[in-house]
């Protein structure tokens, strides 16, 4: 028995229509890495970025791959599944070509419409979230503000005192050397 045609249009339908949600997923996966610092070249590049060292800069370089090859891959597990579960559901598990063709199409209308006005404005989403996360921490730890205001002179002078002891020089092989070496004939070391 043949497939109508008015069911595999309306499979097609369903298809554009996955796809433009899962361009809205792939948008969530570039705030997320946005949220942890990976830029793209629509935002506008942070000035403080251009003072790292060398070393950060390959650093942040390997740390901005590694997360974006980590949600790439969470990212494509999620859209087999998804594509998995829609096959089934409305096609009767049947794969048939033009699902995938249509779903890459709805995602390329989202990708190139709606997509790039909404990574534009992730700074701006970001910058809102991590606000509205702040607020949401301060007002959870609002009651322990007495006690901050109590014992902050003193957990700030034990937090200067650990930053002092982390800033002593550490003697090398060499001094060692010369300091037993001054012990063992009882001379003053200083």
């Amino acid at each position: 028995m043949g497939v109508s045609f008015l069911h595999q249009l309306s499979v097609s339908y369903h298809s554009v229509i996955l796809g433009f949600y899962l361009g809205i997923i792939y948008d969530i996966v570039r705030i997320i890495r946005c949220f942890f610092g990976v830029r793209y070249r629509c935002v506008i590049k942070r000035f403080d970025k251009l003072w790292l060292k060398s070393e950060e800069k390959k650093l942040n370089r390997v740390y901005e791959s590694l997360l974006m090859g980590i949600t790439d891959i969470l990212f494509f597990i999620i859209i087999a599944c998804i594509m998995a579960s829609f096959i089934y559901s409305v096609n009767s598990g049947n794969v048939r070509w033009y699902i995938y063709l249509f779903a890459f199409a709805g995602f390329l209308i989202y990708y190139l419409t709606l997509g790039k006005i909404i990574i534009s404005l992730s700074s701006l989403i970001v910058r809102t979230v991590k606000k509205v996360f702040r607020i949401f921490i301060m007002c959870m730890l609002s009651p322990f503000l007495p006690f901050k205001i109590l014992y902050g002179k003193a957990i700030k002078a034990m937090h200067n005192q650990i930053r002092a002891r982390r800033r002593v020089k550490l003697p090398d092989a060499e001094e060692i050397k010369k300091r037993t070496v001054l012990l063992q004939y009882g001379k003053n070391i200083k």
